[in-house]
């Protein structure tokens, strides 16, 4: 480390890309270089670990049987590099986190584990969240990145007066342009981990209600992204015969073309916050969400250009998208507004700025 930097590990462990993942990233880049030098920590079969432009990744085997020569291997990357901060992201790296001396520990919670592991087995799903709050009080600082998810700990048993709340951030893009309200047809997008808790299956269903109630309303509909979901999301559209709606994969490009939707869906049946939103919002979307969680700090903040529907229901959510079809002009109404409110609290530079707060 050169002389009058702080040593930052980052421990990110997640095996998917996702939020936690992209914040991983954000840090890497944006954390000023002159203050920092930072390492990340990543397991060698996630990909996080492809998409690092970092020389200073340390790649990690996971398992209960590697757990001991991990530790040892941490332990002298901490010491040759002079890491003097470790971040944590997951209850992994959390675990691996406490077994480690002589340095300042942080924590940020970026969602709701039980959520998370739900339908994984009962170890994850039921003893993980009252793990969570026994290893916070291993870490000299816990972050929570938002109110709601404070609370959710609060309820849980960890000490609230403990736990700092800072928003993740994301790097404002300029879009040449945005998408045409007046466009024959309804483009709708959806980006996201394909798991129980993001609720894509809501969205289909809403979808194939306006096939069968609302056939005026001529729509394609892309969703981004992968996981154990796939296989019943796949059937699901094969089924109804929802021609027009397509599962694209994992796409690292994807928010690079939001701008060429008119709506962004996140059905999610729990949310912490939801990056994906605010890169929504950047690109010029109609943002419609699932009324719960972090989404609701979110849209409070961004006033016009979103709606909001109770989980699980896909006919008013429905309801939302043939009336933004009916009236276009509201796909636009707001829009520059929700971008200017939603810049000043959800901006990487003020994330920045607060997490070197903490890291002291």
């Amino acid at each position: 480390m050169n002389s009058g930097r702080i040593g930052l590990l980052i421990i990110s462990l997640g095996k998917r890309f996702g939020g936690a993942e992209r914040y991983t990233i954000n840090l890497v880049e944006t954390l000023p270089k002159n203050r920092y030098d930072v390492h990340v920590a990543v397991r060698f079969d996630g990909r996080l670990l492809s998409r690092l432009n970092s020389d200073n990744v340390l790649v990690l085997r996971m398992g209960l049987k590697s757990i001991l020569p991990t530790i040892i291997r941490i332990g002298h990357y901490i010491k040759r590099n002079g890491i003097s901060v470790i971040h944590c992201n997951g209850i992994n790296a959390m675990v691996l986190a406490c077994l480690l001396r002589n340095v300042r520990k942080i924590v940020v919670i970026h969602g709701d584990t039980a959520m998370d592991h739900k339908g994984m087995g009962f170890l994850k799903e039921s003893i993980f969240p009252e793990l969570e709050i026994l290893l916070m009080g291993c870490f000299d600082k816990c972050v929570a990145v938002s109110d709601s998810l404070k609370r959710l700990l609060g309820q849980r048993g960890a000490p609230k007066d403990r736990i700092s709340v800072i928003h993740n951030g994301i790097v404002w893009f300029k879009y040449e342009k945005y998408a045409d309200a007046n466009t024959r047809i309804l483009r709708i997008c959806n980006i996201g981990n394909l798991q129980k808790v993001k609720g894509q299956i809501y969205l289909l269903k809403a979808l194939k209600y306006i096939d069968d109630h609302y056939p005026e309303v001529k729509y394609e509909c892309d969703i981004f992204g992968e996981g154990e979901c796939e296989q019943e999301l796949r059937e699901y559209i094969l089924m109804n015969k929802l021609e027009t709606v397509h599962l694209r994969g994992f796409d690292d490009k994807a928010r690079e073309r939001l701008n060429g939707y008119h709506i962004y869906v996140q059905p999610s049946v729990y949310e912490s916050l939801g990056l994906s939103i605010l890169e929504a919002f950047n690109a010029g979307c109609y943002v419609v969400g699932s009324d719960v969680g972090g989404l609701q700090e979110i849209f409070d903040i961004a006033g016009n250009a979103n709606q909001r529907f109770p989980i699980g229901d896909y006919r008013k959510l429905a309801r939302i998208i043939k009336h933004l079809d009916e009236e276009r002009y509201l796909l636009e109404k707001g829009r520059l507004d929700a971008m200017e409110n939603l810049k000043k609290e959800f901006s990487m530079q003020t994330m920045i700025e607060k997490m070197e707060s903490i890291y002291g």
